[in-house]
């Protein structure tokens, strides 16, 4: 589990792409966890709603069950 936890967070301390981080937490969660369901919502602090900013479902990428946030664009 030790290992598991240092690739994680060597996963998170190389990534480059900001975007990418939160599918790289959600990843990383799931794996640690051992689940095959990982959300990662953002809360917004004007209204104290929560958005769904990344998720993890085993077989399927993230990109396709996870809408484009304002201000960001789709690869």
């Amino acid at each position: 589990m030790i290992d598991a936890l240092s690739a994680c967070f060597a996963r998170l301390g190389f990534e480059r792409d900001e975007h990418a981080l939160p599918d790289v937490c959600v990843r990383a969660a799931a794996r640690l966890s051992q689940c095959d369901v990982s959300q990662l919502y953002l809360l917004d602090e004007v209204t104290g709603g929560l958005e769904l900013i990344a998720q993890h479902l085993a077989q399927v990428p993230s990109l396709a069950v996870v809408p484009s946030r304002p201000g960001q664009h789709s690869q």
